[in-house]
C-alpha cells in the first residue's frame, strides 16, 4: 500500500473516530440536559427518628438530610411542626439537583412526660409532592414532682400558642381542635393523651368527672393542667361546657 492510500485510509479513520465522538458528547450534552431538566424530587435520609428515653425539661436534637433526587433546584419554602415544642432549624433554603442539606430539629420536652410524637411538614417545590412529613418521637421520663401549679406553665410563654392563643372565643368542637386534638387526637380517640370517647357520657357522674378533669386537670395524668381561668387556665365554664358536649357527642359518633 503506497503511502497516498495510508494517508487516505488514516484520514477516513480519523474522520469516523471524530464523528463517534461528536455523537459520544452529543449523547451526553442530552443526558445532563435530561437530568438537569428534569423537576426537584424530595426526599430524606430518614423520615422518623427516635430519641428513645429522655429526660424531662431539656431539648433533644437530630439533623435529617433533606435529599434532592432532580435535576432542578430544589427550594424548600417552609418546615414547621406540629407545635412550638418542636422547631425546624433549616440554614439553607435551596438543594441544588443531586445535593442535599441538613434540616436540624430540636424537640423541648418541658412539661412533657411519657411517650411524645410529633410531626413536621416540610413544604418544598416539588412538583409531585409539595408536602412532606417527617417525624420525631421520644419516651420522657416521668416526673412526680410537677405540682398543680407548675403545670400550669404550658399557658404562658410559647406553650401559649398552641394551649391558649388559637381557642379563643372557641367552643364546642372547634375549641377541642385548637386546644386538645393535639394531645386526644383530632377524633379524640387518643394520641399522646388518653382516649376520650371510652366514657359513656349518658351518665351524669360520668360527665361530670370528664368536667372537673377540664377544669381542674387530672390526679393521675400529671401532665393535663385545669384549663378553667379560676385555677390559671383559658378557659371559661361555658367553654368547657361546650368541650363536654362536644365529646358526648363525637362518642355517639364513634360508636
Amino acid at each position: 500500500m503506497n503511502p497516498s492510500q495510508w494517508k487516505w485510509r488514516y484520514s477516513k479513520l480519523a474522520g469516523i473516530l471524530v464523528a463517534g465522538l461528536v455523537l459520544v458528547s452529543a449523547a451526553i450534552a442530552a443526558w445532563d440536559y435530561q437530568q438537569r431538566a428534569r423537576p426537584p424530587q424530595i426526599d430524606f435520609s430518614e423520615s422518623r427518628h427516635d430519641f428513645g428515653n429522655v429526660a424531662e425539661g431539656i431539648k433533644v436534637s437530630h439533623v435529617f438530610r433533606i435529599l434532592n433526587k432532580g435535576g432542578q433546584a430544589l427550594l424548600i419554602k417552609e418546615a414547621k411542626s406540629t407545635c412550638d415544642c418542636t422547631t425546624a432549624n433549616l440554614k439553607l433554603n435551596s438543594v441544588p439537583g443531586g445535593g442535599s442539606v441538613n434540616l436540624e430539629v430540636i424537640m423541648d420536652t418541658t412539661m412533657k412526660q411519657g411517650r411524645i410524637n410529633k410531626e413536621l411538614l416540610v413544604i418544598s417545590n416539588d412538583p409531585a409532592h409539595p408536602q412532606s412529613k417527617i417525624f420525631v418521637a421520644a419516651n420522657v421520663d416521668p416526673h412526680a414532682g410537677m405540682s398543680s401549679g407548675s403545670r400550669g406553665k404550658i399557658f404562658v410563654g410559647k406553650c401559649a400558642t398552641c394551649h391558649v392563643q388559637q381557642g379563643i372565643g372557641k367552643t364546642g368542637e372547634d375549641l377541642y381542635i385548637a386546644d386538645c386534638a393535639m394531645c386526644h387526637g383530632f377524633r379524640a380517640d387518643g394520641g399522646e393523651a388518653p382516649s376520650l370517647v371510652r366514657f359513656n357520657y349518658d351518665h351524669k357522674l360520668v360527665a361530670a368527672y370528664i368536667r372537673e378533669v377540664i377544669a381542674h386537670g387530672s390526679k393521675s395524668h400529671l401532665s393535663m393542667p385545669g384549663f378553667l381561668k379560676q385555677v390559671g387556665g383559658p378557659l371559661t365554664n361555658d367553654q368547657i361546657d361546650s368541650l363536654v358536649a362536644y365529646l358526648h357527642w363525637r362518642t355517639n359518633m364513634n360508636r
